[in-house]
């Protein structure tokens, strides 16, 4: 193939990190999807998890015929999604580095845009972008990944959530701040670290500026094997309601943990980049006070008595708890989850836990 990588593309490019795991079926179309790009990519390095199918072989067939580098590195043991993303990208050599999905399709002018945005704004550290489903083969209308387009400043944005790791690029120097191996334990899957994505987003967001743009730039591929959620509206919209709107304390106590492993992490940054090292103060504060805060409406769904429940809420009210995330503080809407559920305690569907917790303040 002939290297169509122009003088434009190179002083701002980035390297495709991507995580395999027996994804022959759709591989070969993600690989295609890659050396169709406008601008190419300084790289490809693929780590593969150990791999029983034909995975390997199709990787190796495609580096020798691929118009940029391509590395395969196989694991010799077993890593995890999460643990093999972020190990790969720090064999990554470019400035930027974008996440790819063994089983997606790239739109062309996917790495031309991330490129594009990162070049208009110097202090960027993330960039993300919807996507679109592609189910059973067919490209759909339905859009997954953030939907509000523009310029973020650290920590303005939802502090816990996560943007899927296939729609994500950024700085090299996130992986240098905190060592990856040394991530918290993920508040969904206690038996393992974050994942890759969650940790990205994470630093991301506290760190620096993120952008997130307008136009989808994959073809995000939906199936039986898909570990995120993107599959959930097809559960009933009674299941995606209260996977995503109704809460329980447990899951209260969850974010308290989340905030809490944040706000530890930060405060472990050691810097002599003076201005990282000042926005890695502001963000070990801002998180820790938001668990503080968290920890606190934990607290109001333990209380036995309904009166006494709905004064704890009145009381955390009058005391900016729920002031909204640019505050540090939890949001409005939060703030209804615990009228609602904690107060009232209107019937979710689930078991609630509104004993003592060993985790929780």
């Amino acid at each position: 193939m002939q290297d169509r990588t122009t003088t434009a593309c190179r002083p701002w490019s980035v390297s495709i990190v991507m995580a395999t795991y027996n994804g022959a079926k759709h591989l070969e179309a993600q690989l295609q999807s890659l050396a169709s790009q406008t601008c190419l990519p300084e790289e490809l390095i693929v780590g593969d998890d150990g791999s029983s199918d034909r995975t390997v072989s199709i990787l190796n067939h495609f580096a020798q015929r691929s118009p940029f580098p391509v590395v395969v590195r196989r694991n010799e043991r077993n890593l995890g999604f999460g643990d093999n993303f972020l190990t790969t990208a720090l064999l990554a050599r470019a400035a930027f580095i974008a996440f790819c999905d063994q089983d997606d399709i790239w739109e062309p002018q996917k790495i031309a845009s991330i490129r594009a945005a990162f070049a208009a704004d110097p202090a960027l550290v993330m960039v993300s972008h919807p996507s679109r489903l592609l189910r059973d083969g067919q490209l759909t209308e339905e859009r997954v990944g953030p939907t509000m387009p523009g310029i973020f400043a650290p920590l303005t944005r939802h502090p816990l959530n996560v943007t899927n790791g296939h729609a994500l690029a950024f700085r090299r120097t996130l992986l240098e701040v905190l060592p990856p191996q040394g991530r918290p334990l993920s508040v969904h899957s206690p038996d393992r670290r974050m994942p890759h994505d969650d940790w990205i987003t994470f630093l991301g967001h506290a760190l620096g500026r993120s952008a997130v743009l307008p136009e989808s730039l994959v073809r995000y591929r939906v199936h039986s094997d898909n570990i995120s959620g993107a599959n959930e509206r097809r559960r009933g919209w009674k299941e995606y309601l209260r996977r995503s709107v109704l809460v329980s304390a447990e899951e209260v106590e969850k974010d308290y943990r989340a905030t809490s492993d944040r706000a530890a992490q930060l405060s472990a940054i050691r810097t002599n980049d003076a201005g990282l090292a000042a926005a890695a103060a502001r963000a070990a504060q801002y998180y820790q006070k938001l668990a503080d805060f968290y920890g606190q409406r934990v607290e109001l769904w333990r209380v036995p008595s309904r009166f006494k429940r709905a004064f704890r809420f009145v009381s955390l009210w009058r005391r900016g708890v729920y002031k909204g995330f640019e505050a540090g503080a939890a949001s409005k809407r939060e703030a209804q989850k615990d009228l609602l559920f904690g107060v009232l305690q209107l019937k979710t569907g689930r078991k609630r836990a509104l004993q003592s917790s060993p985790t929780a303040p």
